[in-house]
């Protein structure tokens, strides 16, 4: 189902969210995964862990896909940033999968 509309009705607490809806092949993934978090966000629990996948892809129109080497880059490009600068989260870790913890 789309994952939007899913978090838009979802009524419950999130104890862990784990984005992986949108492939990069998708234009706007990584928009879309900003906006799934943001709708999530009112929802998440005290304690919550997010995980988002594929965040070690990166994209280029000229090339195709190529590793990201600092694994900020994929389904994470637009909100690795946005939990580091803007929301209270802690990175756990990185690579495939990129982990936060709400601190």
């Amino acid at each position: 189902g789309d994952g939007i509309k899913f978090l838009k009705d979802f009524d419950k607490k999130i104890d862990l969210l784990y984005l992986d809806a949108w492939d990069v092949e998708y234009p706007q993934h990584a928009e879309m995964h900003l906006e799934a978090f943001k709708i999530a966000e009112d929802k998440l629990n005290t304690k919550a862990v997010i995980l988002i996948d594929d965040t070690d892809i990166g994209f280029s129109n000229e090339k195709g896909f190529h590793n990201d080497e600092e694994c900020l880059g994929g389904k994470g490009r637009l909100l690795i940033p946005f939990l580091l600068e803007k929301r209270n989260f802690k990175m756990l870790f990185k690579g495939r999968q990129t982990g936060f913890l709400k601190i």
